[in-house]
């Protein structure tokens, strides 16, 4: 809808009312009769609840977003202490990260076997990295051939460090990399050559320091005895790697299973991105019949962590979109067909007469019947920038710093049709061009078409009154 007219506002009742599964008029009511409330918990209050549960994610789309921001990218790491170099990795963006977060509660509705088995598999690799860095000397671990190797810190990614004994060369054991390994192989007598099996899971590789972790973590040790509350790091809450790997587990019949949880993504200024560039492969993802748990559900390979990607059908995605922004008219076609479409409207009737008798609804109304005619209903003003007039001052620093730089927008330098929007008290009195303007150029007769064309310039602020105002619809 055009601006001003509550798009943003709303967009959070609509995000509740999918969260709590109500009516939206429900919850537009709702929260329009704040007077009402008592005890009960505002709407607003319980949007922020559910963005800090992280159910609901909020994100403004801008000239500069992209699909690294938003999919998935290379992203620079927060240096470690002794670092002297910069590091990189691929780092999950704002849509991906909700889709886990919506596709994780799956596992926790519905007890998934396969995904809780990774999960304890994450359990316990967080519990030996706690207990490796509470150590005083390195941690002594077996290799396949028998030999050893020690496990002497943890980084900041949460990678387990080796090197072997009265070795100097530093191996870093990924976590992410090492629960794919135990993914493929649930126990040790399931690997016959690692370097050929664990190669083909995860490319190359120091083999035995990956074996060494694994093989500590399927046998067990003292670190297991060490209470969860002993140990800092761990928690009830699962890590965000901890959902993405749990998740890769997940079966096309678990995703159809009851589900309660619903997750929404608003996207404030859809239009101001490019869609396509953006969303990516998304295009075809977000339709609803090939979501996660339906017949015809697709996954992609992403490009930059080859994961295989698809969109859970508990995630709603809101867009708001300025139809005044010259941006709506190239909307990626593709993307119009996969969204329902709420017109917001300006309402008049929402406003009330100011104090000093200002008619804000008949004003507004006869602004928005003459834009209509001038330009289009696309380019009307909403009722939103009006909702806290009281009085012709109020009003007026309404429309000296919102609703008068939009209007000469809408007719850059074409202060005839603004003039016939707005009357000509907004208007100072025009000035008149003479042959005295111009500068004497070898007696040229050029100035003489400008001769007798009328300069229009708006009043000034205080001038505008409520005897202004009122004009506007008398």
């Amino acid at each position: 809808g055009p601006p001003g007219t509550g798009k943003t506002f709303h967009s959070i009742s609509h995000a509740v009312a999918i969260i709590e599964g109500k009516k939206i008029d429900d919850v537009i009511k709702e929260r329009e009769n704040i007077t009402a409330l008592t005890e009960a918990v505002s709407v607003k209050d319980r949007y922020d609840k559910y963005v800090g549960d992280g159910l609901i994610k909020f994100c403004t789309f801008h000239q500069s977003m992209s699909y690294e921001d938003f999919i998935e990218g290379i992203k620079p790491l927060k240096p470690d202490e002794n670092d002297n170099y910069l590091k990189y990795d691929i780092q999950d963006g704002i849509f991906k990260r909700i889709c886990v977060d919506a596709s994780f509660t799956f596992i926790t509705s519905n007890q998934a076997s396969e995904a809780e088995r990774v999960l304890d598999f994450s359990e316990k690799y967080d519990l030996l990295a706690d207990y490796i860095v509470g150590l005083e000397k390195p941690l002594q671990l077996t290799s396949r051939s028998g030999g050893e190797v020690e496990a002497f810190d943890v980084s900041n990614q949460n990678n387990i460090l080796i090197r072997h004994i009265d070795g100097t060369k530093e191996y870093t054991v990924s976590k992410e990399r090492l629960g794919r390994i135990a993914e493929a192989y649930p126990k040790l007598d399931g690997i016959n050559s690692i370097r050929k099996q664990f190669k083909s899971i995860i490319g190359g590789c120091n083999y035995t320091a990956y074996y060494s972790v694994l093989k500590a973590i399927y046998e067990g040790g003292e670190w297991q005895n060490v209470s969860k509350d002993e140990i800092t790091g761990v928690t009830s809450d699962y890590a965000y790697e901890d959902k993405r790997a749990a998740i890769r587990s997940l079966k096309k019949e678990d995703y159809r299973k009851a589900n309660s949880h619903r997750y929404v993504l608003i996207i404030d200024e859809i239009n101001r991105g490019n869609v396509s560039q953006v969303f990516g492969e998304l295009i075809t993802l977000i339709e609803d019949d090939k979501r996660f748990g339906k017949e015809e559900a697709l996954t992609v390979t992403l490009p930059y962590s080859g994961d295989d990607f698809g969109v859970p059908s508990n995630l709603y995605i809101i867009g708001t979109m300025n139809t005044a922004d010259r941006s709506v008219e190239a909307l990626d076609t593709a993307l119009r067909r996969r969204f329902t479409f709420v017109p917001m409207l300006p309402e008049e009737t929402k406003l009330k007469p100011t104090s000093d008798g200002i008619d804000l609804p008949k004003m507004l109304k006869t602004l928005n019947s003459r834009l209509k005619i001038l330009k289009d209903a696309d380019h009307t003003i909403g009722h939103a920038w009006l909702m806290s007039v009281t009085d012709a001052d109020s009003l007026s620093k309404a429309f000296t710093n919102k609703i008068l730089p939009l209007l000469q927008e809408y007719f850059y330098n074409d202060y005839e049709k603004l003039g016939m929007l707005l009357g000509e008290k907004f208007f100072k009195k025009p000035t008149t061009v003479d042959d005295k303007s111009f500068a004497k150029f070898f007696g040229s007769s050029l100035s003489s078409q400008y001769e007798n064309a009328e300069q229009y310039q708006l009043e000034d602020v205080d001038k505008l009154t409520k005897d202004v105002f009122v004009s506007i619809y008398q």
